[in-house]
């Protein structure tokens, strides 16, 4: 009968494992891959050491179609811009090349199009007047990012590069991934402001804050920020600018990256000083895995020998661990374990699951077991 109760008392332990998830993670190993946009060429091979300024592959991108309104840049009638174009469609263009020219006041003062980028002279619309360039194809060059060995190639696609890194987990992460410097644009317990956005934040990834608005992501996309790491984002605005724009499984733009979960959530200090001791180094958001990565230099990999860090690691709920309610729409919510109840509970779905105290703001809920996960 013992024996039985000890096997049983097992069984329900192992029932009961929850996910953890560890916020910061220092010098530890991980595989990064380097992926090109469009099928191209692999310049490295397996085994090779690399640095982060070290070009991995190459690929040509064709950069798209640029329409010009020739009549409103002449102020021409429709059946007078076709007489403007010089050269033919289907003719090849450099950037500064004159298109299209047209004279007035009794010839004497002459207007000219000057094209602002090479390509090819794709169509040309009577109706409406429109020129359109198709653009020159622009190679492309991948950088490594990072210092470390080529582990693995897929020809003329990606590499993935063994290497050591400092790491953030997040909470919640919309976009593709994204890559750029790090920079620190506000105090971790206030919201972000637009005000704060400026030019020196183009191309780089932001941080700081405990609420993100549709306002400030809506200024960075004009000033083609990279990315923003804040601590919270409201659910009307995290619905309204990803959800119903594209979803979650398509880019929006840029990459956004929440720390703590939906609701004002100020950016916990461990968190914010790990990334404020890296500010102007080199990142990476990875949105399919909710990871912010800083590589880290060849000098820090003597630290992580031997280390090694689980993808998905569980455990056993214990009194006073803290955790976060992972079921929508309370991401924005934190407590304390106070005991494990012992029998299961019917849900208002019928449902019967195991359930346990958790004290959220000074009041005791009965939780879902499965709607927690273990903050380390």
């Amino acid at each position: 009968m013992e024996r039985g109760a000890k096997i049983g008392l097992r069984d329900k332990r192992r029932k009961m494992l929850l996910p953890t998830r560890t916020i910061a993670i220092e010098n530890t190993y991980r595989t990064i891959v380097r992926t090109l946009p469009v099928k191209g060429r692999v310049v490295v091979k397996k085994g090779e050491k690399v640095r982060p300024e070290t070009v991995v592959g190459s690929c040509w991108r064709v950069s798209g179609f640029k329409n010009y309104d020739l009549g409103r840049l002449f102020n021409l009638r429709l059946s007078r811009v076709k007489e403007t174009i010089l050269r033919s469609v289907g003719a090849q263009i450099y950037q500064g090349t004159v298109v299209a020219r047209t004279k007035k006041m009794w010839g004497l003062k002459v207007l000219e199009f000057i094209s602002p980028i090479s390509g090819v002279l794709h169509s040309f619309s009577g109706k409406s007047g429109v020129l359109t360039i198709q653009q020159a194809p622009q190679e492309y060059r991948l950088v490594a990012g990072v210092s470390g060995i080529i582990d693995k190639i897929v020809p003329g696609e990606s590499v993935e590069i063994s290497t050591v890194v400092s790491e953030v987990r997040g909470s919640l992460t919309a976009g593709n991934d994204r890559e750029g410097v790090l920079k620190i644009v506000t105090n971790p317990d206030i919201a972000i402001v637009p005000h704060v956005i400026d030019e020196s934040c183009s191309g780089r990834i932001i941080i700081g804050g405990a609420l993100l608005s549709k306002e400030v992501i809506h200024k960075c996309l004009a000033l083609r920020v990279r990315g923003i790491v804040c601590g919270g984002i409201h659910w009307r605005d995290f619905d309204r600018v990803v959800t119903q724009a594209r979803g979650l499984s398509e880019d929006i733009g840029i990459t956004i990256f929440i720390t703590e979960g939906f609701g004002y959530q100020p950016m916990r200090k461990e968190v914010f000083d790990f990334l404020a001791r890296s500010e102007n180094s080199f990142g990476m958001i990875l949105g399919s895995s909710s990871c912010l990565i800083i590589p880290l230099s060849g000098q820090a990999k003597s630290k992580a020998q031997g280390m090694v860090v689980s993808e998905e690691e569980f455990a056993v709920p214990q009194k006073d661990d803290i955790v976060r309610l992972i079921n929508l729409p309370r991401l924005d919510e934190f407590g304390r374990m106070k005991r494990l109840l012992d029998k299961p509970e019917r849900l208002e779905s019928e449902l019967m699951v195991q359930v346990c105290e958790v004290e959220v703001n000074g009041e005791v809920r009965k939780v879902p077991v499965r709607n927690l996960e273990i903050i380390r």
